[in-house]
């Protein structure tokens, strides 16, 4: 069987198959908390929606949720799953929403697909734009661990993984299955921190969750070491 690397689209197709859901919820479960604690207000953008889970996730929270992706197709599915909400697809990578419009952007394991830098940063500075002033800016992405452990739904242990540099290329298996594979890119947490501050966004809080004996999933190493970052910035005045 050759190998195949998932693209986006594919990885968010197959994320409800294999053990991808241990992940998602060990992203998601402290997020309910975080943003009834620093969102004021209703109006929520998902950037990055793919086919609309994590829109769907946040609608359970009582927002009122737009969502934005890169791909067509991703935003057709999020529009059959969700008819009642508006979804849309970046055009040159803007937003098609006017200056400081929401109260929330939320943005779950899209971050690490963004190279080369300046493209991140821009991408950080859209979302920005269309922050209201004090609004937050909730951010998940793998952790810089991730890349050095097994996980309970993903082995990185390959070669591109060792001795990563900022902007790297990485290689992670995922399990329960033979040859699927997805790329990202290696962002430290100094880079995520520094983007953040050149375009008004104050990092409150970086959160790194681990896995409980409560959740109920038998974790390999998330009960001593998180696999993913959560970034809380609120915009500055």
């Amino acid at each position: 069987m050759s190998i195949h690397e998932c693209s986006h689209e594919e990885y968010s197709k197959l994320f409800p198959q294999f053990s991808l859901k241990e992940a998602n919820y060990l992203g998601l479960r402290d997020i309910p908390d975080l943003l009834q604690k620093y969102v004021k207000g209703k109006m929520a953008l998902d950037y990055g929606c793919g086919p609309g889970g994590s829109s769907a996730f946040l609608k359970e929270l009582g927002f009122l949720v737009d969502g934005v992706d890169i791909s067509e197709s991703m935003v057709n599915l999020a529009r059959q799953a969700m008819p009642e909400n508006n979804f849309s697809v970046l055009q040159e990578d803007k937003i098609l929403a006017e200056d400081e419009h929401y109260d929330l952007v939320f943005c779950s394991w899209v971050l690490q697909e963004i190279s080369p830098k300046n493209k991140l940063a821009a991408v950080l500075s859209e979302i920005s734009r269309v922050l209201k002033k004090h609004g937050i800016f909730a951010a998940i992405v793998n952790s810089e661990a991730f890349y050095t452990k097994d996980w309970i739904h993903a082995n990185t242990e390959f070669e591109e993984n060792k001795n990563l540099k900022s902007g790297d290329r990485t290689r992670i298996l995922v399990k329960n299955s033979s040859n699927f594979f997805w790329r990202h890119y290696f962002w430290t947490d100094k880079d995520y921190r520094e983007m953040l501050s050149k375009v008004g966004l104050e990092v409150m809080v970086i959160h790194h969750p681990l896995g409980t004996d409560d959740d109920g999933i038998a974790w390999v190493n998330e009960k001593v070491v998180s696999p993913v970052t959560i970034y809380v910035a609120k915009k500055k005045e």
